[in-house]
């Protein structure tokens, strides 16, 4: 394992503390350079041999030195260290996708096609990141409702993003490891290297792996998180690093109130998102709510409680919300407005 984000913000500012008590060498030995030139003077006009400014010069020397022993590493240097971006556990997405930098700065995607740090791909919804100069710069990407995004990094890996989803990464990645952040969902594709493994931290989880294909689900407002695994193999840990599993392919790891399990998934439903598509095999309408809501960028208020109980089937795709809402028109009277991005069921 390499040095962690914590790690690294930790032993910068300590950086920073010792580099503003450090011994200015050059104002110290101009200062020094005077004081002998004074002495001299004096010596001269007063025809006598002091010792003094050569002691004074010897313990000047002895300084230099001591401070280059000790020193020499720790330079007064300005680090950014804000930890902005990390916290992103209770982060809900709202607005249009969008970049926050290290320094702080707000790009919207829409915005940008070429950025020093990145490219952007409106037509594909791809975001490029290009190869960074030192590892210790974060970048947090928000994928907005009612959208996916690709994220295509410099070691190949691509990670596709769910709606709603927050992922926050290095502008680098370290020497020893390749290490990302996700709240949400999203499908990693990554590229294989045995010396770097790759590892994705959830609020429940984290997962490592070598090079291998899988879906990570972990949503703040939802109760469980799953990990499923469609090509390779995966190891996921507790976040205080207790082994839970080693997956198979086909194989899924769901977390809920603390315990595990391991299961056979049905990658139709799982991995509905990527086509922009919600399925319903004899699935109730509210254990459905938040991906009806991401699917489609919409906010949904249901107040008829028949109507959440409601069991469907079928297929619904992003492009067309009108045939959900008549289904459930067509199985159970109801009254359903739609109004500024929120749906109102009765």
């Amino acid at each position: 394992m390499g040095i962690n984000e914590q790690d690294l913000f930790e032993l910068l500012e300590r950086s920073n503390k010792k580099g503003s008590q450090l011994f200015n060498k050059e104002k110290g030995w101009a200062s020094l350079q005077q004081r002998v030139r004074h002495n001299n003077q004096h010596l001269v006009n007063n025809h006598s041999w002091n010792k003094k400014p050569w002691r004074i010069v010897a313990i000047f020397a002895l300084v230099i030195g001591l401070s280059l022993y000790f020193g020499s590493v720790e330079k007064p240097v300005k680090v950014v260290t804000k930890q902005f971006a990390l916290p992103i556990e209770d982060h809900h997405v709202s607005g249009p996708s969008n970049l926050v930098l290290n320094n702080g700065e707000l790009v919207q995607l829409s915005e940008i096609s070429s950025h020093k740090l990145f490219e952007y791909d409106k037509k594909r919804k791809e975001l490029t990141v290009k190869r960074g100069k030192g590892a210790g710069a974060f970048s947090k990407l928000s994928v907005a409702l009612g959208e996916n995004l690709r994220v295509k990094f410099p070691d190949s890996s691509v990670v596709t993003l769910n709606a709603g989803s927050v992922l926050v990464f290095p502008d680098h990645f370290s020497s020893k490891q390749r290490s990302v952040r996700l709240n949400g969902e999203a499908l990693f594709d990554i590229e294989k290297n045995p010396s770097k493994p790759f590892i994705i931290k959830t609020r429940r989880q984290n997962v490592r792996v070598l090079g291998t294909v899988f879906n990570v689900r972990d949503y703040p407002d939802e109760p469980t998180t799953q990990t499923s695994l469609l090509s390779g193999k995966v190891e996921v840990r507790s976040v205080s690093g207790k082994p839970l599993a080693t997956l198979n392919p086909g194989t899924a790891l769901t977390i809920t109130n603390g315990a595990h399990s391991i299961d056979r998934y049905d990658s139709e439903i799982s991995l509905a998102w990527l086509k922009r598509r919600i399925i319903f095999k004899g699935h109730s309408f509210s254990s459905k709510i938040d991906e009806i809501e991401r699917l489609y960028g919409i906010r949904i208020d249901c107040k008829n409680t028949s109507i959440k109980r409601l069991r469907l089937s079928g297929i619904f795709r992003s492009n067309n919300s009108e045939d959900l809402w008549e289904s459930i028109r067509f199985l159970k009277p109801c009254k359903i407005s739609v109004k500024e991005g929120k749906v109102i069921i009765r």
